[in-house]
Formats: structure tokens, C-alpha cells, sequence
């Protein structure tokens, strides 16, 4: 059996013979010797060589061979380029003489085009939206019957995107020509290479670049995709949402370093850095579509925020230990001063930290214990020399130290409790805060600032 080639070739000069290659030397009069060679629209080539309709399928090539890359709508997730529509087939009844005609090809409107002659039926499959110019269609025949068709189009395709990774995303972008003819009659082949376009890659736009562009063919012959590969600019991105928004957290976290009593300075800075970033994140929601995955901006800007939210929250427990203890403290110099303990007030005020002031809550029994050991090593003979003006000392720092009843001191611990509340009772270790504001704003100062780097840089990480 005779390869389709073969075939392909006998039919071409089976049909100039048919056609006697009659001399035509303008395309007026290539289009009038259509019907004098009685030409056949609605049989494709092949079938009108055979005579039957189940002759070998007809072999076409087609093209989009893009030149400018003008817009990527992610929301709608569309690719919107410009670019030559290419095809090309061989019908052998087309042939002419070229030696009479004194050219090798002629060009036809695309209307009698359209009227008179067979064509491939080939569209964009994933096109949403096209613009093709007035007059943009070219049709050249050649002498041997083959046809090239071109037209300029502006073509929006529908284009699967993830974000997942942005502003470091990278994105492929499919353009998929196929043909409405059945297979059985048309099936797609490459570009022949002497009418081949060349396929020079095209500068992408502001905000993105186009890294490559390739096409393959299905082995059945039913489809050519032309695979854009998009990489995202991401300068813009950190210019002005990443780096502002590590410069406004900073900002929220200098607000640890303002006075505790300072309410308004350090809530009103850290609110206008939390509303500031969430007009960040509405900037690049509006961009994209409601995707149901993290993505990788969104998220830096969502750390960012909480950031920015936690200064407050550490402000505000900061200003409940600060007021609690002011409570407690009062409560507790007005408890001892009415149980007449009034050198454990003035001690306190001298030394708050002290363990001098520790013992002076202690309770009696304790007090009354050491005093008494410290007596009977005193009154000891066996005891050495050197160890008595220690004593001595002890037993001044004793005697200096007020006895404190457990009525007194029950009485205090009652106020104490009664002045801190109900949730300031959960910072207490007896009559004393263990937890106070000035040990939460000094531990933050210390982790804030490494848990951000840390979880920023996990979070942008350009490679993972």
C-alpha cells in the first residue's frame, strides 16, 4: 500500500493533469478557472482525488506564533497576547502553471477564500475572548497547490494558575489549537520547516517574564499545544509590601520601649501599623482569585498583622499586671499599717526586692524558731569563737524584724487578694505578684523580634 506521502504526491499530479495546469496569469482568473475545472468545495482534497469518502485523512499545520505578551488577569486567570495565526495545507487542485502565470504564488481575499475554496476548520480551543483586525486574513496559493494562511489576532486564553508560591511563582500558560474537522478526515502535523515562523521569544510585560515558549503535538493528530512558561517579576512585591510591611512590625515592636503608662503612644502607633498591613493584604486579594490553598504572601502578610495585633495584646496584659499591682501594694501598706507593722511599710519602701522584706512577712512561728536556735548556740559553750559576731548579727537582723500574728498577716493576705480580683488573683504567690509588667515587657523585647525573623523567613522562603 502506497505511503500517504505517495499519495499525497500522485494526487498532485493527477490533479495538475486533471486541471491540464491551464494558464492563469491573474487571480481573477485563477478563481474563474475553479469552476471550469469544476472545483468542489465541500470535498476535501483526498476525497475529491479517491472519489470516496473515506479516503486517507488530509494533513494540516497550525500556528500561533505570539509577539508581544500584553496582560495576565490573574483573577480571571487569563493570558491575553497578541500574535500571527498560521496554516498551511496542500490541495492539489490549486496548482497552476507557474511558468505562464510568471509568479510562483497569488494572494486572495479572505471572502472569496471563505466562498470558494476548502478549509481546515482549526480555533483556539481554551480561547475566551478574540480580535482579529479587518482585513488582517492573508491567503497565498502556490503553483504546486499549497496554501498558506495568516492572520493577525488578539487572543485571550483561559490559563490554570497557581499562586501558591507567589510573589516567587512561576506559572505555564497553554495555547491549544485544535481542529472541528473529525479526525478521520483532518489531522494535525508540524509546521512544514520552509514556511516555518520563527519563533523569537517575545518581551514579557511590567510584571511578568516570559521565560519560554514550546509546542507540542497529541500522537493522534488531534491537537497542537504551545506551552508559555511565566515567571513573576517579584521586585515590586518586596518594594512595596514586604519591605513596608517588616518596617511597620518594626515600628509596632518599638512600641515596647515606650513608657508603660504611656497608653495612648504605644496602642495608637501599634493600630495604625495593624490597619496599615490589612490594607496590604486587601491590595493583593484584589488581584487574585478565592483560592482555597495558603499563599505565600498573603500568609507573611497575615504574620505580619498578627504581629502588629500581639503589641496591643501585650500592651493591654502589660496594663493589667501594671494596674493590679498598684492595687495590690495600696491594699497591702493600708492592711500592715492598720495591724501597726508600720517598719515593714518603711522597709519596703526603702528595699521592695529585698529578702529583708521577705522575712517580714514570714510568719511569727518561723521568726520565733530562729530566734530561739540563734539563742541556745549563743548561750552554747562548745560554740567557736569565730562564729558569734555572725550570730550576734543575726540575732539583731531578728530583732529588728517585727512579729507579724497570723491574724495580721491573714488580715493582709485577705485585703490583697480582695484588691487584686478575681484575675489578678491568678498572679499571686501569697501577699506578693510572681508575675509583674515588668517582666512581660522585658521578655518581649527579647523574642519578638527573632520569632518574626525567624517565621518571615520561613514563611518567604524563595526555594521551598
Amino acid at each position: 500500500m502506497k505511503s500517504f506521502a505517495t499519495l499525497l504526491a500522485l494526487g498532485l499530479v493527477c490533479g495538475a493533469t486533471a486541471a491540464n495546469l491551464t494558464c492563469v496569469k491573474t487571480p481573477a482568473e485563477f478563481v474563474a478557472n475553479l469552476e471550469t475545472i469544476g472545483y468542489q468545495k465541500l470535498d476535501r482534497p483526498n476525497v475529491a482525488f479517491t472519489g470516496k469518502a473515506s479516503a486517507p485523512p488530509d494533513e494540516a499545520s497550525v500556528a500561533y506564533d505570539l509577539k508581544y505578551l500584553l496582560s495576565v488577569d490573574q483573577r480571571l486567570q487569563r493570558m491575553e497576547t497578541t500574535g500571527t495565526f498560521w496554516g498551511t495545507w496542500t490541495d492539489y487542485r490549486l496548482a497552476f502553471d507557474e511558468d505562464c502565470a510568471g509568479v510562483d504564488h497569488f494572494h486572495l481575499p479572505d471572502t472569496v477564500v471563505q466562498e470558494k475554496l476548502w478549509l481546515p476548520r482549526a480555533y483556539i480551543a481554551n480561547e475566551v475572548l478574540t480580535d482579529i483586525p479587518r482585513g488582517a486574513d492573508t491567503f497565498s496559493i502556490r503553483s504546486d497547490g499549497h496554501v498558506i494562511y495568516t492572520t493577525l489576532r488578539r487572543v485571550t486564553s483561559k490559563c490554570a494558575m497557581d499562586f501558591k508560591k507567589m510573589p516567587y511563582d512561576k506559572q505555564k500558560c497553554d495555547i491549544v489549537i485544535e481542529l472541528r474537522n473529525d479526525e478521520s478526515e483532518v489531522r494535525l502535523v508540524p509546521m512544514p520547516a520552509d514556511v516555518q515562523s520563527q519563533y523569537n521569544l517575545p518581551a514579557g510585560n511590567p510584571e511578568w517574564d516570559l521565560k519560554s515558549i514550546s509546542r507540542s503535538y497529541a500522537v493522534d493528530g488531534s491537537k497542537d499545544t504551545i506551552m508559555v512558561k511565566l515567571n513573576r517579576k517579584s521586585k515590586y512585591w518586596r518594594l512595596y509590601i514586604v519591605i513596608p510591611s517588616i518596617l511597620f512590625v518594626l515600628i509596632a515592636y518599638s512600641s515596647f520601649y515606650i513608657s508603660r503608662a504611656a497608653a495612648p503612644a504605644r496602642v495608637g502607633g501599634t493600630v495604625v501599623c495593624f490597619l496599615v498591613i490589612i490594607n496590604f493584604n486587601n491590595s493583593v486579594l484584589a488581584v487574585l482569585p478565592k483560592v482555597d490553598y495558603r499563599v505565600r504572601l498573603l500568609t507573611f502578610l497575615y504574620l505580619s498583622m498578627w504581629f502588629c495585633a500581639f503589641a496591643v495584646f501585650e500592651y493591654a496584659l502589660v496594663n493589667m499586671l501594671f494596674r493590679i499591682e498598684a492595687r495590690v501594694e495600696k491594699a497591702r501598706d493600708k492592711a500592715e499599717a492598720e495591724c501597726g507593722i508600720e517598719q515593714c511599710i518603711n522597709q519596703r519602701e526603702r528595699e521592695r526586692e529585698s529578702t529583708a522584706y521577705i522575712k517580714c512577712i514570714k510568719s511569727i512561728e518561723h521568726k520565733r524558731a530562729a530566734k530561739e536556735a540563734i539563742q541556745k548556740k549563743i548561750q552554747s559553750p562548745t560554740d567557736s569563737l569565730r562564729k558569734r559576731p555572725q550570730e550576734t548579727k543575726d540575732v539583731e537582723e531578728a530583732a529588728e524584724t517585727p512579729e507579724v500574728s497570723d491574724e495580721a498577716q491573714a488580715k493582709i493576705l485577705k485585703e490583697v487578694r480582695i484588691a487584686a480580683g478575681r484575675l489578678g488573683r491568678l498572679t499571686l504567690w501569697g501577699a506578693d505578684m510572681w508575675i509583674k509588667d515588668q517582666y512581660v515587657d522585658i521578655f518581649f523585647r527579647w523574642v519578638y523580634l527573632p520569632l518574626y525573623a525567624i517565621l518571615a523567613a520561613v514563611t518567604l522562603n524563595v526555594d521551598g
